[in-house]
């Protein structure tokens, strides 16, 4: 039996129960496929639940009254038409937005590396250390850490001296 077989059961097992040739069909089939038993067990009760539902009468009037909310959904957007006339503007203003954000991520990445401290080359250490002595620098962790106060009074100091 192919798929298509077994859809023309499926929807004969909708509008009708089946016919013994048919069930015998079937279950041939399911008996070679056991893993589909459960999916046919569940469509038949199902079947069976929605037949005894009790039938509902169409409204005469069902075709009138699906056009007039047709006709309502349709009316109800020109309120907003010229929403849609602009809303190229939002799509390119949330471009623009986003190319000045990236814009602005990227200067400020090149100016903090521009600002930052040069790593000094060789020959300027070298140039440093041949202009100073050892001797102001042996000092410097403890100058490093006296707290910053007033300027010095120099009239003070030259009379100490």
């Amino acid at each position: 039996m192919n798929k298509r077989e077994l859809e023309e059961l499926r929807a004969a097992l909708w509008q009708r129960p089946l016919r013994p040739e048919e069930e015998a069909r079937l279950q041939s089939w399911l008996a070679g496929h056991p893993e589909e038993r459960e999916d046919w067990d569940l469509e038949r009760s199902l079947t069976h639940a929605l037949g005894r539902l009790r039938q509902v009468e169409v409204p005469s009037n069902l075709a009138a009254r699906v056009w007039s909310a047709i006709e309502r959904e349709e009316a109800a957007p020109k309120r907003w038409r010229w929403a849609h006339r602009f809303s190229w503007v939002r799509a390119v203003w949330i471009r623009w937005a986003v190319a000045g954000a990236a814009a602005l991520i990227v200067v400020m990445v090149w100016w903090q590396g521009w600002q930052a401290p040069k790593v000094l080359e060789p020959e300027a250490v070298q140039v440093w250390a041949e202009l100073l002595s050892p001797e102001p620098l042996a000092e410097f962790d403890i100058v490093a850490r006296l707290p910053v106060g007033p300027a010095p009074d120099v009239e003070l100091l030259s009379l100490l001296q």
